[in-house]
């Protein structure tokens, strides 16, 4: 599947109340094209694209294929419309095929934004519900491609290398840019400024982190916070230098004081419990209860839906090279209660010198009966306290607040969180987007 991000703004929505179900379905978009019908051509000689009167009726489109004959009768023989993912891919692949063959490898993007909307509108269940809308983002955007955008760049790459448009020469330069990078902190701060803000984070550093101090505390955080940023960009470089000058962000609220960085950060953050634990919670679980043999054991909700997802998730369960041990241990590992964490957790460093190291948590007790968190952040151990939910909202926070890259393996987990759980962005990747349709699909 494409990395490539699909955008979830209502620019491309369909108000969930137009979308009617396939059976009664007379579209207003019809499928006419000014040229003869010629297979796999590319633009190149289709008519001009003034001359192209470009809509399409998807029924017609999957109704001439035997292989989408098939998948339309099943469906309208379900009770609740759904559709599998082996069978939406069989319709991208037969409305894709039905485009190409009439306008060629290189529709326009009105062209390729038609049809996603063709697709939904015939389809509801394949839309992704934001609100009263329905998107249809996830199959063409303009800017972040989607399905559509994807298959035609596979169907390209088997044309012969004539028939292939020239790339440029030129290659663009990719940089890997962390979470929560902050590419401007300001104008030079003046030297009185600066006095004033080393004053607070003092004052920060002496209060005690006692219940009668919480609101001092916190109020400290809040003023010095633009002035964080400013040292993030000049010179606390690493999160060790600013746990050290920041250190109630390591002993104090059960490490929440890195959670209330983020939302200074991202305001507009959505509430996880809403749009995660509320809206996808029973739907993971009967996909899982599908696709998995046994659930995992653990008397923890939350933490049970996190093990879910990397358990399910298709891209982590297509790194093969990797167990699901290694996967789960980049969110959590488990010890003993009688276990000297600073010596675990040097040893891990130790062991993890080659790498790239990432936040992780620490849970004391077992994957059954955890009794309670620790993230771990560049060597600091950070108690979260009992609740996994806390510990994950810190972990996830973390990425952001301290500018850090996703671990390898469960990456697409903390992007499903990015992108539709907390929505930081107004795209999705493709990946989540698959994922999130699927999860669409089941009823609630």
């Amino acid at each position: 599947m494409s990395s490539s991000n699909v955008s979830v703004s209502s620019a491309s929505a369909i108000p969930v109340q137009t979308a009617i179900p396939i059976v009664q379905l007379q579209p207003s978009v019809t499928h006419k094209v000014l040229m003869q019908q010629l297979p796999n051509i590319d633009s190149s000689s289709s008519p001009r694209r003034s001359e192209r009167c470009c809509t399409f009726n998807v029924k017609e489109m999957i109704l001439a294929s035997s292989k989408g004959r098939a998948v339309y009768e099943d469906y309208l023989a379900r009770e609740k419309t759904f559709l599998t993912v082996p069978e939406r891919r069989t319709i991208v692949f037969v409305v894709v095929e039905a485009m190409v063959n009439e306008i060629g490898l290189y529709p326009t993007t009105q062209e390729k934004d038609l049809l996603a909307a063709a697709i939904i509108q015939a389809f509801p269940c394949l839309g992704i519900r934001d609100g009263n809308n329905l998107i249809h983002s996830h199959y063409y955007h303009a800017k972040s491609g989607g399905f559509i955008e994807t298959l035609l760049k596979t169907m390209r790459k088997k044309q012969p290398e004539c028939r292939k448009r020239k790339m440029s020469l030129k290659q663009k330069i990719h940089r890997r840019i962390p979470r929560g990078y902050i590419e401007d902190c300001g104008p030079e701060l003046e030297e009185e400024e600066i006095q004033m803000h080393e004053f607070m984070v003092r004052l920060l550093k002496s209060l005690i982190p006692t219940a009668s101090n919480a609101e001092q505390i916190n109020d400290a955080m809040e003023s010095t916070f633009p002035f964080r940023q400013y040292q993030m960009k000049k010179n606390l470089k690493t999160p060790s230098l600013i746990l050290a000058e920041y250190p109630r962000m390591v002993d104090f609220n059960n490490g929440l004081l890195i959670f209330d960085d983020f939302m200074r950060k991202y305001p507009s953050a959505n509430d996880i419990e809403q749009n995660f634990i509320h809206t996808y919670g029973d739907r993971l679980i009967f996909l899982a209860e599908k696709e998995m043999d046994a659930l995992p054991v653990c008397n923890n909700d939350f933490l049970r839906l996190l093990l879910i997802c990397i358990f399910i998730m298709p891209e982590i369960k297509k790194i093969r090279k990797n167990s699901v041990d290694e996967k789960v241990q980049q969110l959590v590992i488990f010890v003993s209660e009688n276990r000297n964490l600073q010596e675990f957790v040097a040893l891990r460093s130790t062991d993890q010198t080659n790498s790239t190291p990432h936040p992780y948590l620490v849970g004391v007790g077992t994957m059954t009966e955890p009794v309670y968190f620790n993230l771990v952040i560049d060597g600091n151990i950070i108690p979260c306290g009992s609740d996994s939910l806390t510990a994950f909202k810190n972990l996830f926070a973390s990425y952001f607040v301290f500018q850090l890259h996703y671990p390898v393996l469960i990456k697409p987990l903390f992007k499903f969180f990015e992108e539709r759980v907390f929505r930081l962005t107004p795209t999705m990747t493709a990946t989540t987007a698959d994922f999130v349709a699927r999860l669409e699909t089941i009823p609630r």
